[in-house]
């Protein structure tokens, strides 16, 4: 079995230039219910995944902000069966999935991020975010609607709202 190491690795940075929020007008665009719904089903999956298949290695995000993602890509040349095939297709799959929502992190701003790790990821209220954004809820609104339409946007899950 062949084996390459592929490492990714993202750094938010107070010296770093933070990236925008799209705009209220495209946010608009979009249903925000459905499209939460969406994320955070994938967001579920996710950690499931990390529960199921601990010996997949799951992207790291630290404290301080900082995702690494590094994995070890295995080309099976075996012909075991069709159990091997299938558990290395569902790897594969997780592996993935980890890539897809690594990368669509690097999307977001220091807000989005914020939202993401406390809210989506770690199911806490979203007066912590807003108190480790320091923020009120009126200017934490657009950054939880950015971020969701971002991420439903990159993970190719958003819905656009039904013209009535």
């Amino acid at each position: 079995m062949e084996q390459k190491l592929i490492t990714f690795e993202y750094k938010l940075e107070d010296e770093m230039i933070d990236n925008a929020l799209l705009p209220i007008s495209e946010i608009k665009q979009y249903d925000l219910e459905k499209c939460y719904l969406e994320v955070k089903s994938k967001v579920e999956e996710f950690i499931l995944d990390q529960f199921n298949f601990p010996q997949i290695p799951k992207p790291q995000i630290t404290t301080s902000y900082e995702i690494r993602y590094e994995y070890f890509v295995a080309n099976a040349t075996d012909k075991i069966g069709n159990y091997i095939e299938k558990k290395v297709d569902k790897e594969r799959e997780i592996i993935k999935l980890y890539q897809e929502i690594s990368r669509s992190l690097t999307i977001l701003s220091r807000g989005e991020f914020t939202y993401f790790l406390e809210c989506l990821y770690f199911n806490k209220k979203e007066s912590v975010a807003i108190d480790k954004l320091d923020t009120t809820r009126y200017y934490f609104n657009p950054i939880k609607n950015s971020c969701i339409v971002k991420l439903a946007k990159s993970w190719g899950v958003a819905k656009l709202k039904e013209e009535t």
